[in-house]
């Protein structure tokens, strides 16, 4: 009688072993920690090569490069597990960062515009901390906190703006040095630039206009509120604002006349 009841007790126990190795996170699995000791060795690596481009003169900065190159390489043959998506999206946010900051090394040795290279190396740095981020939290078993790409952009014909804008703190930040206004129009054809190729851009942008890059973060919560304003100075003129996510214009707005304010905003959920 005994054994006749002890058989379906283990089965039961064995179906429910059989479910919770199937429940297991596969972010949790050996090939998965097994992924993530390889990604870090070569990150490391890649990041220290980071560190020395950024002390290194122009002359002898090739070989850094060449070997930055190398990594990004060796990083894109290596294939995360296919049931964690996570993984898969730590390695292209860093993949992302390290084409960004080979770009801005190599614009730095051409001497090319100083402003977009720094720009370029704070959009890498950021992409890099969130990563960091991301990875101490998969090997702590969470779920990471994903972001998108987000660049705020003006232009105007006007000669002056103040500016106002959220950023990924959830804080807000005003600019009314518009020194940094630039041709777009060659920007949006440059492949070296951070607007080049932007689905929608060339709605807004003619030859003739002027207009900054006010802010961008490659690594934006995306349940932070995404804001930005702009008024014209001491004159009139038009102006329009933009908030470019992922490669494409999401949301703006264009205002005309003395003083005109542009303004957009929203939650990104798409």
């Amino acid at each position: 009688m005994r054994v006749r009841y002890l058989i379906p007790v283990l089965i039961l126990i064995l179906i429910f072993s059989m479910v919770l190795s199937s429940c297991k996170n596969p972010c949790q699995t050996e090939q998965a920690q097994e992924f993530i000791k390889e990604f870090k060795n070569i990150k490391n690596t890649f990041d220290d090569k980071f560190e020395l481009a950024g002390s290194t003169s122009r002359i002898n900065l090739t070989p850094v490069i060449s070997d930055m190159q190398d990594l990004k390489r060796e990083l894109d043959r290596l294939e995360p597990p296919e049931k964690c998506s996570e993984l898969s999206y730590i390695k292209k946010h860093y993949l992302e960062g390290m084409d960004t900051a080979i770009d801005a090394f190599m614009m730095f040795q051409l001497e090319e515009n100083e402003f977009v290279i720094s720009l370029k190396i704070d959009k890498a740095n950021v992409r890099f901390e969130y990563v960091d981020k991301w990875i101490k939290e998969i090997e702590g078993g969470e779920t990471i906190s994903k972001t998108i790409d987000v660049l705020y952009v003006l232009t105007t014909t006007a000669s002056s703006a103040s500016i106002t804008y959220s950023n990924e703190q959830g804080e807000t930040e005003q600019m009314n040095d518009t020194a940094h206004m630039t041709d777009l129009y060659k920007g949006m054809n440059d492949d070296e630039s951070l607007i080049y190729n932007i689905s929608g851009l060339e709605e807004f942008i003619r030859e003739d206009t002027k207009g900054m890059i006010v802010s961008g973060c490659p690594s934006f919560p995306k349940n932070e509120f995404l804001y930005i304003s702009a008024q014209i100075g001491d004159s009139t003129g038009s102006i329009s604002v933009l908030i470019i996510v992922d490669d494409k214009v999401w949301k703006s707005s264009t205002s005309h006349g003395e003083y005109a304010v542009a303004e957009a905003s929203g939650y990104y959920e798409e």
